[in-house]
């Protein structure tokens, strides 16, 4: 004869199935699966919470030096230029000086009239008159310094023929550029008991760096500031 199953209630199915679990956890497996599932979840946190920002921190500091690196090198390649520039400065500065000589900032005739005196007293020459047309009123340099402008000069002066030649063959050679447009030579009718005795007009361009301004009208008037007479 079959034996008869009485029906389980549900209060004893989770009865025994709270005792079964309580079993399975007593068992050393079960255990160290437990403990290995939260070591896992801590490693885990670790890595998201604390682990994460740290990695980024350094990734940061590795490109902040990286970039550091490359200001560093391109300011040495700065400085290398600016050290190289200095010494080809120092090579070439003695050749500012004749430039600043040859074109100077202003029309600075007293600069010229002081080579003239010099040049004639070598060759017994006599300077009568020395003047310019376009003497600016002031000497206010200029801002653009890629142009330079002309300085038109009229000199007068007198004596031998062969004492005129070398006057001007060195007034040419002096340290400020120059260039004689035009000359006249005659004799001095004034002084024809000296033998011998020439007179000459040359017109002579000058250059120099300045604000070309309003010139003077009256500069062939002796006493205007354009004119020296010797």
């Amino acid at each position: 004869m079959k034996k008869e199953t009485k029906p389980i209630s549900i209060a004893e199915l989770k009865r025994k199935s709270a005792e079964r679990i309580k079993e399975l956890y007593q068992k050393p497996a079960a255990k160290i699966s437990l403990e290995v599932i939260i070591s896992v979840l801590a490693i885990v946190f670790l890595a998201v919470f604390a682990i994460q920002p740290t990695l980024s921190t350094m990734s940061q500091l590795v490109k902040d030096i990286e970039d550091r690196k490359k200001t560093s090198e391109t300011l040495s390649k700065k400085i290398q230029a600016l050290s190289e520039a200095n010494t080809q400065l120092m090579q070439i500065k003695s050749d500012l000086k004749l430039l600043d000589n040859a074109f100077p900032l202003t029309a600075d005739m007293n600069g010229f009239l002081l080579r003239v005196e010099r040049i004639a007293s070598n060759h017994s020459i006599i300077v009568e008159t020395l003047h310019s047309s376009k003497l600016p009123k002031n000497t206010t340099t200029a801002k653009d310094k890629s142009s330079v402008l002309p300085l038109p000069i009229q000199l007068t002066a007198k004596g031998s023929y062969i004492d005129m030649r070398n006057f001007l063959l060195e007034l040419q050679a002096i340290d400020r550029f120059i260039s004689v447009e035009d000359m006249s030579i005659s004799s001095d009718t004034e002084n024809e008991q000296i033998a011998h005795t020439q007179q000459v007009r040359v017109n002579i361009q000058g250059y120099y760096f300045g604000i070309s301004t309003e010139v003077q009208k009256d500069n062939d008037k002796k006493g205007s500031s354009g004119e020296v007479d010797l």
